[in-house]
């Protein structure tokens, strides 16, 4: 008996159709057969095919199609009772309505592997009914880097990489895009390129920087490595971004800039910013890595200054695991970008500007050319595989945030129980805000709880973190650098520094009964430390 086995297969539960196409000669008697592990056939077809003319065998493709029930591991095999000769040409598994090809044996690996992607994706969310984090991506992504990997091609910086920053540039609306390893890393390589001695309006030693007292601490570090002064300022605690009416009051001699962050999805007044940076000649450097997608008056944030940065962490709006992106419009900029970014060579520069250097430094190896200082933050091949998927996801998934994040609000302030107990942020006027996390504080009456409540969240299987760091300027660095900031110039951050926190939003959208849930977790421990008193 001829035997020929056709694929070991794994299926979700499910009816699917299998059509199958067979050269055989001679009289053939063909069983198919489809058997788990245990040898239990699970079905079994018998189809017999004549294949006769003139008295003499000929060769012949015959087509066959029957409907099947998965609900395991199964082999399928087909089966000559006549030993004559059988050949598989090819075979196709689609649902029962023909329209899905969910296998074939032209794209055998491909799917095998969406197979097991589908069988072993995780949606765990570190145990938590409402996570901080929850996976922007599942087997479309995973299934593009197995296929990478295995296609055998480079995994450092490449062609992928080269894609996805033109993909990005022509989102954002920007000229130029360098995508880096992290979003830290995208605001360290943007400061050093505003202080580095090719830039044409580069930035000293101890020219100061205007911050908020609300951001990351990368967005200062790279400020204070750079020989730069960092100079704080309050931020609107109904917007969380910096204070615009408080900017000009902190313009000194010395101020040469200003870097902003996009707080959470939301921005300032970009407007009264712009006014204030085109009126005091400052630069402008956007940290946007909480606010991708986000808009104000139809332009992408990070993209008013002269550069905008982006970050690519696992929590944020898109994701390549780690990673991070710098745009700019300025083509001087972009060159001084990628040379930072590798080495300070030129390896990666234009061709005009990498013959001007062979031309003048003919005795060195152009392949190895240093023109400046540079850092190693390149990206791997990999995370570019990944972002280009997420990028085409962007847009519906920050709908999704955006749902969730205005029916908990509603829900928040129309509750009766709350007597100005929870205070939620408001967008920016015209604009369109990609909220990155539910942030709120309570009322300062109930201040000495955040601790309590927070312990109460978690308790409750809401995860919590505080927004962002609180108020930067009192973590202990600059105390034990004596930086000697006044700490009560910054009231409006100290007010989310001692009452703030912020919950995960979903990209995914939440059920009605989901959003209720969460609201009275939230309210029932004000009751609770009520009836306490």
């Amino acid at each position: 008996m001829t035997a020929i086995k056709l694929d070991t297969i794994f299926f979700k539960k499910g009816d699917y159709k299998i059509s199958v196409n067979i050269i055989c000669d001679y009289t053939s008697k063909i069983n198919i057969s489809i058997y788990n592990d245990s040898n239990n056939i699970s079905n079994k077809y018998n189809i017999e095919y004549y294949n006769w003319y003139n008295e003499v065998s000929t060769l012949k493709t015959y087509h066959m199609e029957f409907s099947i029930i998965f609900e395991d591991k199964y082999n399928i095999e087909i089966t000559n009772e006549e030993n004559n000769k059988i050949k598989i040409s090819s075979y196709t598994l689609t649902d029962q309505s023909n329209q899905n090809i969910i296998f074939n044996s032209d794209n055998r690996l491909d799917c095998l592997l969406l197979n097991e992607i589908s069988k072993n994706l995780s949606t765990s969310n570190n145990g938590f009914k409402y996570p901080l984090i929850s996976n922007t991506f599942n087997e479309d992504e995973i299934f593009a880097l197995s296929k990478f990997i295995i296609s055998g091609e480079k995994l450092t910086m490449g062609t992928h990489v080269e894609a996805f920053e033109k993909q990005f540039a022509n989102y954002i609306g920007s000229n130029y895009a360098v995508m880096v390893n992290s979003g830290s890393s995208a605001n360290l390589l943007a400061v050093a390129v505003v202080a580095n001695y090719m830039y044409k309006n580069k930035l000293n030693p101890n020219d100061e920087v205007l911050v908020p007292a609300l951001c990351w601490s990368t967005t200062v570090w790279p400020l204070i490595q750079c020989g730069l002064k960092p100079v704080f300022v309050d931020i609107n605690p109904q917007t969380m971004n910096i204070d615009e009416n408080k900017i000009e009051q902190y313009i000194g001699p010395n101020t040469k800039a200003l870097m902003i962050v996009h707080v959470m999805g939301n921005c300032a007044d970009m407007d009264l910013i712009m006014n204030i940076v085109n009126k005091h000649k400052l630069l402008l450097i956007e940290d946007t890595c909480e606010s991708l997608g986000s808009s104000y008056k139809n332009k992408k944030l990070g993209s008013f200054g002269e550069f905008g940065t982006y970050s690519f962490y696992y929590s944020h709006h898109i994701t390549t695991i780690e990673g991070g992106m710098v745009i700019t419009n300025d083509y001087d900029s972009y060159n001084l970008l990628k040379s930072l970014r590798a080495h300070g060579w030129t390896r990666n520069l234009s061709k005009e500007i990498q013959d001007k250097y062979k031309r003048e430094f003919s005795e060195i190896d152009d392949r190895y050319m240093f023109i400046n200082l540079g850092y190693n933050l390149r990206p791997m091949e990999l995370q570019a595989v990944m972002g280009e998927i997420q990028l085409k996801k962007l847009d519906d998934k920050n709908i999704n945030r955006i749902y969730n994040f205005n029916k908990i609000k509603d829900q928040i302030m129309t509750d009766h129980r709350n007597k100005n107990l929870i205070n939620l942020p408001i967008s920016q006027t015209d604009s369109y805000i990609a909220w990155f996390g539910l942030c709120m504080y309570i009322n300062p009456l109930y201040e000495s709880k955040l601790n309590d409540f927070k312990n109460y969240l978690t308790s409750n299987s809401v995860e919590n973190r505080p927004i962002i760091t609180g108020n930067f300027v009192r973590q202990p660095y600059f105390i034990l650098n004596n930086y000697n900031y006044k700490l009560d110039d910054f009231p409006n951050a100290d007010l989310l520094h001692n009452c703030g926190l912020y919950i995960g939003l979903s990209c995914e959208k939440y059920s009605d009964e989901s959003i209720i849930n969460l609201v009275n977790i939230i309210f029932d421990f004000f009751l609770l430390i009520d009836k306490l008193k």
